[in-house]
C-alpha cells in the first residue's frame, strides 16, 4: 500500500440510525460524529482513502453496508496532527494511519482500506484514551451524509 499523504480525504462509515454515532454541537447545531461512531479493535479504526477508491473506480457508496449508510470525512492531515492534552503535557502526534492486515477474502473496498491507531508508547489510562478518542471524532471529522 503507498503511503497516506496528508492530503487525502478519509471516508468513515456510520449509522444515521443509531443515535449514539451522531451528536449535535451545541453552538453551532450541526451534526457531530460521537465517539461511540469511531469503533476501535486491536488493528484500530477503519477509515477509506478516497482516492483510492476513485482510482479503482469506485464511489463512496461501495463502503456503505446498512444501517452504516452515513459517511463522514478528513483529512489525513488532521488525524495525525491531533494532540491529547495530559494534565501539563502534550501527546503529540497521538493517533497514526496505518495499513492493517487484511485476514478476510479480498474486497474491492480492500486497497483502499487503513486504519487509524493510537501512537504505541503514549502511556495514557484508559480514561483519557477515550477521551482521546472522543476528541477525534468531534474535532477531526465531519458528518457529510
Amino acid at each position: 500500500m503507498t503511503p497516506v499523504s496528508q492530503h487525502e480525504l478519509l471516508l468513515r462509515r456510520y449509522s444515521p440510525v443509531n443515535p449514539n454515532h451522531i451528536t449535535k454541537d451545541e453552538g453551532t447545531g450541526k451534526p457531530v460524529l460521537n465517539w461511540s461512531a469511531l469503533e476501535f479493535d486491536e488493528d484500530g479504526c477503519s477509515v477509506y482513502r478516497e482516492k483510492l477508491l476513485l482510482e479503482d473506480g469506485l464511489t463512496r457508496d461501495a463502503i456503505l453496508d446498512p444501517p452504516y449508510v452515513g459517511i463522514a470525512t478528513t483529512m489525513a492531515a488532521d488525524v495525525e496532527r491531533y494532540s491529547v492534552q495530559t494534565g501539563a503535557a502534550t501527546v503529540h502526534p497521538f493517533f497514526v494511519l496505518a495499513s492493517p492486515r487484511t485476514e478476510r477474502p479480498p474486497l474491492p473496498t480492500d486497497r483502499a482500506h487503513a486504519s487509524i491507531r493510537e501512537r504505541e508508547g503514549h502511556g495514557l489510562s484508559a480514561r483519557k484514551l477515550d477521551k482521546a478518542r472522543r476528541g477525534l471524532g468531534r474535532h477531526a471529522f465531519t458528518v457529510v451524509e
